[in-house]
């Protein structure tokens, strides 16, 4: 079993060893006959490995890690008062609850447009369902 499916290492170390019905990482129960050969590393995989992502658009390198080198999520927003969860919101560009209400405060809410029936008259009387 391929070791993605089996949820084990790469270089069969999980195996080594070991013969028989076993349980994958994943749950599903697979037969290792005992054969399997531990890989080593090679020395284009320790490169690979060792390999930092630096990837940028324009000459100008994005960290891909989240956030500026050096800078802790869980420290901003205890100095902001907030959880880690609000802090990403803000840092997204979300808006505040406070914002959104500061930015609905000029507006008319639903139904609070003033009723105008035709001919001036006076609407009739809601009834409950039209039976009372």
């Amino acid at each position: 079993v391929p070791y993605m499916q089996r949820g084990g290492s790469w270089d069969n170390s999980d195996l080594k060893g070991k013969k028989g019905w076993m349980k994958t990482g994943f749950g599903m129960t697979a037969y290792n006959d005992g054969k399997a050969e531990q890989k080593r590393e090679l020395a284009s995989d320790k490169k690979y490995n060792n390999i930092k992502p630096d990837i940028g658009f324009f000459g100008e390198a994005l960290n891909w890690g989240g956030g500026a080198k050096g800078d802790d999520l869980a420290a901003r927003a205890k100095r902001n008062g907030l959880t880690n969860d609000q802090q990403m919101w803000r840092d997204s560009g979300a808006l505040s609850q406070q914002e959104i209400k500061r930015m609905n405060s000029g507006r008319r809410m639903m139904g609070a447009a003033p009723k105008i029936t035709p001919g001036g008259q006076k609407a009739p009387e809601k009834k409950f369902f039209g039976l009372f």
